[in-house]
């Protein structure tokens, strides 16, 4: 039963790739300090901020990339 419902679930992921034209605009959602990322960004002092953007910067593929999301989807069932 529980391999079903795994089944289920994977099958009801919403899977999202999204292409950045620069870093920057990848970037600049984390800066408007929505959802828990966007939340700790906005928390780091200037300096902080600065290094994690250096660091995400090397880290990430050079412009344009694709950044791929998986959303999970879960509902009970009566």
């Amino acid at each position: 039963m529980r391999a079903a419902g795994a089944r289920e679930i994977e099958e009801s992921a919403l899977v999202v790739d999204v292409e950045h034209p620069s870093f920057e605009d990848w970037w600049r959602a984390f800066l408007l300090g929505v959802g828990p990322a966007g939340a700790y960004v906005e928390r780091l002092d200037p300096g902080r901020r600065a290094r994690l953007r250096d660091l995400c910067r090397e880290g990430l593929p050079a412009a344009p990339f694709v950044i791929s999301a998986k959303a999970w989807v879960a509902r009970g069932l009566a």
